[in-house]
């Protein structure tokens, strides 16, 4: 095959990809492919060293935020000493661990994930660095919010 075969060659497979393209945007077909809904995990500290009023409060008013965007989807987890705290004594330690792995495993493999923590960033246990690296090893951004 001469140069000016390979050349005219290119060109053509170029062109009717330019005209794929175009044809996606006339049909009305997102590309790349639409992968379905972002989901943002709200991590909320419900520990006692955080308060109360203020976790709410920004937990509402973020989740109202996003919940306008279009194709989003709000999940919230609230987390002490362990995610989803049952008792008096899971508020008095915080684990910023578990409420990122509870995220991770929540999140479906193909959706566009985010996780959103609200907490003063004060950990009693676990370790928040090795939470952090697991959500960007799954290509998850970690955003902070950080309360008193």
């Amino acid at each position: 095959m001469t140069a000016r075969a390979i050349r005219t060659a290119v060109a053509m497979l170029l062109q009717l990809g330019a005209v794929a393209l175009l044809a996606l945007v006339v049909l009305g077909r997102p590309w790349p492919a639409d992968r379905g809904d972002a989901v943002v995990y709200l991590l909320a500290d419900r520990s006692a060293s955080v308060a109360t009023d203020e976790v709410r409060g920004v937990v509402v008013d973020m989740s109202d935020g996003i919940s306008r965007a279009a194709r989003t989807v709000v999940r919230t987890i609230d987390f002490a000493g362990r995610p989803e705290p049952a008792s008096e004594e899971d508020i008095r330690s915080t684990d910023i661990e578990a409420a990122i792995d509870l995220a991770l495993s929540r999140r479906a493999s193909p959706s566009r994930t985010m996780i959103v923590v609200v907490s003063d960033g004060n950990a009693t246990s676990g370790d928040t660095r090795r939470a952090l690296q697991s959500a960007a090893d799954a290509g998850v951004p970690v955003l902070w919010r950080a309360v008193e």
